[in-house]
């Protein structure tokens, strides 16, 4: 057809090795940002389960939203795995005798937080409770911005939730920052009167100052709605003597001048903003119960309830020391018999290898004997062969006498061919009669053969 030139050139380009263009640049950056897996361990409620996938929602987009958690996976299983996607902590949920539970672990060797959940509010009910609820959209796919507060001790619990929780978060630096990527926050303030840690999650959204409601109106929608209007001037007049803006209704402390553009109309460079914060939840009030040493276990560095003696401090440091001392031997036994099996089945090869040799070694010399027993079969068949050809030579020279005599006869036989045809049918018959009798011979032996089967010899 007409377009055939160019599909035979479609067709040979397909046959080529087609070449992938990279056009992203894997960031460095990236490479250094903390990732978690947030999971639950034991037997859990269901609202249990809900406060994990708003944590998980809260933790992205560096987080494994959808991952799945079995029964029978241990937590080694995620700490192997945790390696080479570049996990750095481990969130457990966990439900203890009375309240649930939270772990936060450094991976891979810890040191592990464990909190008592004291209250906890879902994200779905959070929004339920608000007159204008802020739907989650694109706000997740940016991580929050920490914000910290009255974390100021210099006792070592209030030290290690400190280090713990700013390198949860991806770190900021102030002067390359894009206003545009921070979206969300996540405040914890310690309340000092009753240990606890609060936990809230915000969303943050930027207004811009100075400009009556219809002209944020015109800038935020493409068409506004003017049908009831003469003029667009009755449009911007009409609210003229109510507040001037959104953002004016806040205090004075939330306006801000922008350094940056920021997402939405009117939110330009070196001009006036209010920021306000939406909750999108959940909300948790936690405790501190203790800190371990290592993941999930080792030296208990910090506890809330258990208070002990030096003594038997030292007395359970001497345990762990123990019990560390019987992994090692444990562990060196196994390499050990490791190590042993490895070299018998070494040897156990090269026994096998040797064998193999000899066994090779010997068969030139069966090959020789068994070639001069081929040659002794071979004289024999050919001494049969000298016998059988000679006797087929007696054959032939039989068959040429008998031939020449035949021959005679019919030379000397040509004037009576009436006697012969006489002799030929007499032959004839007696040859009939012998057919027949032969015939007989032979059902009379079938019978005899056909009684003895059935009635025996006795017959």
């Amino acid at each position: 057809h007409k377009h055939g030139c160019h599909c035979t050139k479609r067709l040979a380009e397909m046959g080529k090795h087609r070449k992938k263009t990279r056009t992203h640049v894997p960031d460095p950056e990236l490479e250094k940002v903390p990732r978690s897996f947030v999971l639950q361990r034991g037997n859990v409620t269901r609202s249990d389960e809900a406060l994990m996938m708003d944590m998980r929602r809260v933790m992205g987009p560096f987080t494994a939203l959808k991952l799945q958690v079995r029964q029978s996976n241990t937590l080694k299983d995620f700490v192997h795995v945790a390696g080479p996607l570049g996990v750095t902590h481990l969130l457990i949920f966990g439900r203890g005798e009375k309240s649930a539970t939270l772990r936060v672990a450094r991976l891979p060797r810890g040191p592990t937080l464990t909190f008592h959940i004291d209250s906890y509010c879902l994200a779905k009910e959070v929004l339920a409770s608000q007159l204008h609820p802020k739907p989650p959209g694109s706000q997740y796919k940016t991580s929050p911005l920490l914000v910290l507060h009255n974390f100021g001790g210099e006792t070592l619990p209030m030290k290690l939730m400190t280090t713990v929780f700013q390198n949860m978060f991806p770190s900021i630096n102030v002067s390359k920052v894009n206003l545009h990527n921070i979206r969300r926050v996540v405040l914890l303030h310690y309340n000092a009167e009753t240990s606890q840690v609060e936990f809230r999650h915000f969303d943050i959204d930027v207004k811009p100052t100075g400009t009556s409601k219809s002209i944020r109106t015109l800038l935020t929608t493409e068409v506004p709605d003017m049908s009831t209007l003469e003029d667009i001037s009755e449009f911007i007049l009409q609210n003229a003597s109510g507040y001037e803006s959104e953002g004016d209704e806040l205090g004075g402390e939330s306006k801000v001048v922008l350094p940056q553009t920021v997402r939405g109309a009117g939110n330009k460079a070196s001009q006036r903003s209010a920021i306000r914060l939406s909750e999108l939840g959940p909300r948790m009030n936690l405790e501190l119960i203790k800190i371990e040493e290592d993941l999930c276990g080792g030296t208990v560095l910090h506890h809330s309830y258990v208070k002990k003696t030096p003594e038997e401090i030292k007395a359970t440091e001497a345990k762990l020391q123990e019990k560390k001392r019987l992994k090692a031997s444990r562990r060196l036994e196994q390499e050990k018999n490791v190590s042993k099996k490895q070299a018998a089945k070494e040897e156990h090869k090269k026994r096998c290898a040797e064998g193999a040799a000899k066994a090779n070694a010997k068969r030139p010399r069966l090959a020789n004997d068994s070639g001069s027993d081929d040659d002794d079969d071979d004289d024999d068949d050919n001494g049969g062969r000298g016998q059988k050809g000679s006797s087929s030579s007696h054959a032939r020279i039989g068959s040429k006498w008998e031939d020449s005599g035949s021959d005679n006869q019919q030379d000397d036989g040509e004037g009576g061919d009436g006697d012969d045809k006489d002799s030929n049918e007499e032959e004839g018959d007696e040859d009939a009669e012998e057919d027949d009798m032969d015939d007989e011979d032979v059902s009379a032996k079938v019978d005899e053969k056909i009684l003895k089967r059935f009635f025996g010899n006795s017959g």
